[in-house]
């Protein structure tokens, strides 16, 4: 895969090339020298050439890639570095609890992995402490009115397997979804306010940085492939929500009373 991207890499320079596609090439002609014209002229066909030939193998390895990618992915849960924990009286009972993760409802998140201290934990969806979980999680995530910001790329699930066993004291969440409704983000950035809608995913990841000279909390989507991308709320002064984060999953580790739990969520979502 990594071939792969290599490749795209070199089409999109092949692209760019000087003059390629440019619509006033043919005026350009007229007034250049025979002998720079013919150079010119010789280093396009090759450029064109060579981006035939970039395709070519672009769709070759992709078509290689589509082939075996059933074959080359193995289920979450059969990964033997995955801790599952057996469920405890103090998780509770999740069955009279009804929740989502920005609208997916907890039936349809088929796994929940928690990176964090050099562990790897599959969380149980099933009881309180699970559910309690992906509500708390989906509430970081909400309409801000600094709205968010765009991150281009920048996640991947190879990376994320390995920073998340050099990066121990920060937190990654992996969240596997099927059939997922179309998540919407006010994006603003200095000049710039956009409205994304997210919509094709299985995956969603979210990571905290925490204990940095640079803080942040985003949520990273895939989009059918192994590519992802992603959205992070906009800085508020006075308001740290990597830290909040943090503060709040130590907590939820501790809850043992979870229809308290609960309605304090509840509350923070009525008056946030």
């Amino acid at each position: 895969m990594k071939k792969f991207w290599s490749l795209c890499v070199i089409l999109m320079a092949c692209f760019v090339i000087p003059g390629c596609g440019s619509p006033d090439r043919e005026q350009q002609k007229a007034s250049v020298h025979p002998e720079v014209k013919a150079q010119s002229e010789d280093v396009l066909e090759e450029a064109k050439a060579q981006r035939e030939e970039v395709v070519q193998e672009i769709q070759r390895v992709q078509t290689e890639w589509d082939g075996n990618l059933e074959d080359r992915q193995e289920p979450e849960e059969a990964s033997a570095d995955v801790e599952v924990p057996a469920p405890k009286p103090e998780d509770g009972d999740g069955s009279k609890y009804q929740v989502d993760f920005l609208g997916n409802d907890s039936s349809n998140i088929t796994s929940c992995i928690l990176y964090h201290d050099g562990k790897k934990e599959a969380l149980d969806l099933s009881t309180a402490k699970g559910k309690y979980f992906i509500q708390m999680l989906s509430g970081f995530f909400g309409e801000y009115e600094n709205g968010y910001g765009y991150f281009n790329g920048g996640m991947c699930l190879d990376w994320l397997e390995e920073v998340s066993k050099e990066k121990t004291e920060n937190y990654y969440i992996k969240l596997q979804i099927e059939d997922p409704v179309a998540i919407t983000f006010k994006e603003i950035d200095p000049g710039v306010e956009n409205t994304r809608t997210v919509e094709g995913y299985d995956t969603l990841i979210i990571e905290a940085q925490v204990h940095s000279d640079i803080e942040y909390l985003i949520l990273f989507w895939n989009d059918g492939t192994d590519a992802f991308w992603g959205d992070a709320p906009n800085k508020v002064e006075g308001v740290d929500l990597p830290e909040e984060f943090q503060a709040k999953y130590e907590a939820w580790e501790k809850i043992t009373d979870w229809d308290a739990a609960f309605a304090e969520l509840e509350a923070e979502k009525e008056n946030p």
